[in-house]
């Protein structure tokens, strides 16, 4: 799944894709919505702006804690 940015159509992923025969689908432009991948950068984004870690563990703790938080868990 590719989100048309123009570095996936670049001569080297092209390439890639043809000679290990991969399938791939690009999505509409502007359609966040169909990526969840973005959806859960957003979410991550807008849960950690502003805050001052003061090592990279207390920031790993943050994000594991917002990653097993219901919000990410399935049904």
């Amino acid at each position: 799944m590719l989100d048309g940015a123009p570095y996936f159509q670049a001569t080297a992923v092209t390439d890639l894709t043809a000679r290990d025969d991969l399938d791939s689908v690009t999505l509409p432009a502007y359609s966040p919505e169909l990526n969840p991948v973005a959806e859960c950068w957003r979410d991550l984004q807008a849960a950690l702006s502003n805050h001052f870690f003061e090592s990279l563990d207390g920031l790993t703790t943050a994000l594991i804690q917002l990653l097993t938080s219901s919000l990410y868990q399935s049904e």
